[in-house]
């Protein structure tokens, strides 16, 4: 069986583990986002990431186009980015 690559075994992780987010908590958080931003990476559909980590279409077409207008804002959100 092939190893699945460290980010891949971080996401399924936090995949399976996924509670039903509250429907009043308007800001995703940083694994919501990186499993977006993951799922985007392997071709899954708005509505495929929705069911796997339990949050609406709309919140994640809002994030994409937020992350097309400006591919930055992955670095700083993610604190990926390092002066």
């Amino acid at each position: 069986m092939p190893r699945l690559p460290l980010l891949d075994i971080e996401v399924n992780k936090y995949i399976q583990s996924r509670r039903t987010r509250d429907p009043k908590r308007r800001v995703i958080g940083a694994d919501e986002k990186q499993a977006m931003i993951w799922g985007w990476s392997r071709g899954w559909s708005a509505n495929r990431i929705a069911t796997a980590i339990k949050i609406s279409e709309r919140v994640i077409w809002s994030y994409k186009e937020r992350v097309k207008r400006s591919p930055a804002v992955v670095f700083y959100e993610l604190s990926l980015y390092i002066q």
